[in-house]
């Protein structure tokens, strides 16, 4: 079997896939392919679980991300953007994968709603290395010239995309026929055509054709389910007719088998069928096996935390002093030698102390000690001693800081350098909510900076620790019981009104337990959401979106 699904969507395609990265393996390797490629909208974020999930299947990743394009990001509003496809072949290529996705966010079209990512030619050009392009379906770099009939242009682009790739280029047909008129959410599709142009164009530039199924579901039947998932992205009852909608008829997009994929191409290609499966396997020995998805591959140290300039700091030669006082204690501990940031986390700790007034000194000495031995065995001195430093330098610059929540609440430590304002002795909080040797996770310290100074806080720490070395970090949120009850209440439009939709999906949501995490179980165990699922049977039927 040489076939290999190049183009599918996993549900970090927020609103616009419903396959699990876990599920796409399972199937992919169900079907007999060797290789599965992963190919979100404008995201990288499922990159991790389907390594995880490629290394449990034996199936190979090859890690994509479908892109917008337009041709000058200069020109923002005088192109309609289309989709092109970049594979990594390796780790320069990931990199590269990586860049382009964070230059499309920095160059995006602000919307109401979000930001609508988008990259261009010089971005393309500049960011080649490492990656093989092909050209989506029938929102594609070249399908959508075609629909315009604007055929000398996708020549000319076509040209311009064997340049910049060469053999690391195919042209993407797809195993389905959908037919869609241009709307507001639409573009313009008549995949058969698209088909055809672009199989006449790869005879006459000498570039290679590969088959997709392009997918947003698992199973045929699914097609249903994924007509509603699209309904709730787009806020619009199921039957409505002005959003994206698919005919399952003529656009399958489940995962598809070999002989599924030679056998629709056969009808008008017979000769060249079995040529198109042979290309996607092509295609994927092309590709490494991302190991370096892992920060081990670059990182073998796996010290993935930055240590703490201690030479910058104003009480650096105090510090300097008390360690020379302390040479007993200090050799007594080798690690010391090489990690001064734990000898200055507790000087800075036991400096604090020393400038508190306590009945007890005892209790509060034993707590340090006993959390200083937590972190330094987990490697956290630093990271403490970061988070001190931006905390204090908000409250010293006048930016209002919230007084500290969450499980950091119970170190005695993070109470001494500053980071929040409740003494854990005091008011008898566990340390070991928040850190312990057995805990394998980072820790987590929730913070609250008034909206004003936040990209002040920010622009300090781009200054102290590099631009390349601040993030900001985004949740994928799954959708909640609370929040799908609204959700198909309003989609499928229950009882006679939109007025009653959405005093349906309130009453069923607000009688589930803010904690409620499982669809199917709140089905069975909440009596209210049972009785309606008896009359809308809707409410069972979506339950696995």
């Amino acid at each position: 079997m040489s076939y290999v699904s190049l183009h599918n969507y996993t549900h970090f395609s927020i609103l616009y896939s419903l396959v699990s990265p876990k599920d796409l393996f399972y199937k992919a390797k169900e079907l007999g392919h060797s290789a599965v490629g992963v190919t979100d909208l404008n995201t990288l974020a499922g990159v991790w679980d389907c390594l995880k999930y490629s290394k449990e299947t034996g199936v190979k990743l090859i890690i994509g991300c479908e892109f917008n394009f337009i041709n000058d990001i200069n020109n923002k509003n005088s192109d309609k953007s289309r989709n092109i496809i970049l594979f990594a072949k390796n780790a320069t290529g990931y990199k590269n994968l990586l860049t382009l996705n964070k230059l499309a966010f920095d160059n995006g079209v602000d919307t109401a709603k979000k930001v609508y990512p988008i990259i261009d030619w010089d971005m393309i050009e500049s960011h080649k290395d490492g990656l093989i392009c092909i050209t989506s379906g029938g929102t594609g770099i070249l399908s959508q010239l075609i629909m315009n009939r604007n055929y000398d242009e996708a020549k000319s682009q076509l040209q311009k995309l064997k340049d910049i790739f060469g053999d690391n280029l195919a042209l993407e047909v797809q195993a389905n026929t959908l037919t869609q008129r241009s709307g507001v959410y639409n573009s313009n599709i008549d995949q058969k055509t698209i088909n055809f142009q672009l199989i006449k164009l790869a005879k006459e530039f000498d570039v290679k054709i590969v088959a997709t199924s392009n997918t947003l579901y698992l199973n045929k039947s699914d097609a249903d389910k994924h007509d509603v998932l699209l309904a709730i992205g787009l806020h619009q009852p199921k039957s409505s007719n002005f959003r994206t909608k698919y005919d399952p008829q003529s656009a399958d997009f489940y995962l598809k088998n070999e002989e599924e994929i030679v056998s629709f191409f056969s009808r008008n290609f017979p000769d060249l069928a079995q040529s198109f499966c042979d290309n996607t396997q092509l295609i994927a020995d092309m590709c490494e096996f991302p190991d370096w998805i892992d920060p081990k591959y670059s990182n073998p140290s796996g010290k993935e935390l930055p240590i703490f300039p201690i030479s910058n700091e104003p009480d650096y030669n105090e510090f300097l002093s008390w360690k020379n006082n302390n040479t007993d204690f200090i050799s007594s501990l080798e690690s010391y030698k090489k990690d001064e940031d734990k000898l200055y986390l507790r000087f800075k700790c036991k400096s604090a102390l020393n400038l508190m007034s306590f009945d007890d000194k005892k209790t509060y000495q034993d707590r340090l000690d006993e959390e200083l031995d937590v972190i330094e065995y987990r490697g956290f001195s630093s990271y403490m001693l970061i988070v001190a430093d931006y905390v204090n330098w908000a409250r010293n610059n006048n930016i209002s800081v919230g007084p500290g929540r969450g499980s950091v609440g119970g170190s005695l430590v993070a109470y001494l350098l500053g980071i929040h304002q409740a003494d854990p002795i005091k008011y008898d909080l566990i340390f070991a909510r928040f850190q312990n040797k057995e805990k394998t996770a980072y820790p987590d310290i929730d913070l609250d900076f008034s909206p004003s100074g936040r990209e002040l806080v920010q622009n300090y720490l781009r200054q102290k620790y590099g631009s390349d070395r601040v993030a900001h970090v985004s949740n994928v949120m799954t959708i909640t019981p609370k929040v799908y009850a609204r959700d198909i209440a309003r989609t499928c439009e229950f009882g006679s009104s939109r007025e009653d939709a959405v005093k349906i999906g309130t009453d069923i949501a607000d009688s589930l337990p803010k904690d409620a995490t499982n669809i199917a179980s709140s089905l069975e165990k909440n009596p209210i959401f049972s009785e309606y699922a008896k009359r809308y049977p809707e409410l069972k039927n979506y339950s696995d979106i």
